[in-house]
């Protein structure tokens, strides 16, 4: 079973880190690295710019999508893949650093 809290993913003894302030970069479900522009744990919702094409809002479920916060060396990584791969390379990254993410049930 999936827990979150305080911006932390526990699935067994691994953990992910979950965007939780305006500012910070994350990746979102589909596999953008995104400036988050506004956030509401209550509402369950994040929403940035993308930083590969710049569209907007990018906006992904707290609960649901799991939007991982992003170093700004990451993002980069993150970028390099997009750009130089396509989605095939950014989702062949996904399942190599997370592969523990898509095997949750919701």
């Amino acid at each position: 079973m999936t827990k979150v809290k305080n911006g932390v993913i526990k699935e067994g003894n691994k953990m992910s880190r979950i965007v939780n302030k305006i500012g910070e970069i994350y990746l979102d479900c589909a596999l953008h690295p995104t400036l988050c522009e506004g956030i509401s744990v209550e509402d369950d919702y994040v929403e940035g710019v993308s930083l590969i094409d710049g569209t907007r809002p990018r906006s992904c479920s707290l609960a649901c999508c799991y939007p991982v916060r992003l170093s700004v060396t990451e993002a980069l990584e993150w970028i390099i893949a997009w750009k130089t791969g396509g989605d095939k390379a950014a989702g062949d990254k996904w399942k190599k650093e997370y592969d523990v993410m898509s095997t949750t049930t919701h």
